[in-house]
């Protein structure tokens, strides 16, 4: 069973297609494009600096790493150093 398609009296014959307009839009009338590019720029810019601050946590991790280290052989330089320079000094 399939049903009669009865067509309304003011319908046209073929569907309407929109002319794609080229140019300007009219004044009121905006491109969403422009909207969306511009969130779009939005959210990389935002994701561009959420990854240059992990970036820049973890290049501070690292280099508090380096100083602890740094800090830690020193301190072990200079106790190798303390009895070598007592010595010294009881000699003279």
């Amino acid at each position: 069973m399939s049903a009669a398609i009865i067509p309304l009296p003011g319908a046209a014959a073929a569907p309407v297609t929109q002319t794609r307009r080229n140019g300007r839009h009219p004044k009121m009338v905006v491109s969403l494009r422009r909207f969306k590019l511009e969130r779009y720029d939005a959210q990389l810019s935002a994701q561009a600096r959420e990854k240059e601050v992990a970036r820049l946590r973890e290049f501070a991790a690292r280099s508090q790493d380096l100083a602890n280290w740094q800090l830690f052989r020193a301190a072990q330089l200079e106790a190798e150093a303390l009895p070598a320079r007592g010595t010294e000094r009881g000699q003279s």
